[in-house]
């Protein structure tokens, strides 16, 4: 089951997969992935979230790129209401807590200057500076704070 959203510039890379271990990952394609703990809903805890998963060995996973983001659901016929439940947290009430966010801000300022090494990711990010006026002009890499 697969569901797409068009994502905006302030859209994120992360992935939630649950095999025996969460990790959300923040990094862009070709950076290398560094776990984080940036999954909390209004609705479920990154553990509820999490547990909850594992116990019906589902996967639930999310790509996403400058216009889309898709959010990618395994599991049994059978146990497919439980997930729902927690895709649905996912998706409409994301969370941001000051501490989560604080505490990802060092990794954060390391990915955006591996990603920035790349010579390709910054004339990316001019071309679409360039190019566009509305959200796709924005970069995918948040700015220094």
């Amino acid at each position: 089951m697969k569901l797409l959203t068009r994502a905006g510039s302030f859209s994120r890379f992360y992935s939630l997969k649950v095999a025996p271990k969460v990790k959300a990952t923040a990094a862009p394609v070709g950076v290398p992935p560094h776990p984080q703990d940036l999954e909390t809903t209004k609705g479920a805890s990154s553990f509820k979230i999490t547990r909850g998963i594992e116990a019906v060995g589902g996967k639930l996973s999310v790509t996403a790129t400058r216009e889309s983001m898709a959010y990618t659901v395994e599991c049994l016929r059978d146990d497919v209401e439980i997930v729902m439940e927690f895709l649905l947290n996912v998706t409409t009430a994301p969370e941001f807590r000051r501490w989560e966010v604080a505490d990802l801000q060092p990794q954060l300022r390391i990915d955006k200057t591996v990603a920035f090494q790349n010579p390709q990711t910054r004339v990316i990010e001019n071309l679409h500076a360039a190019a566009y006026r509305n959200a796709l002009a924005n970069s995918l890499y948040c700015p220094d704070y």
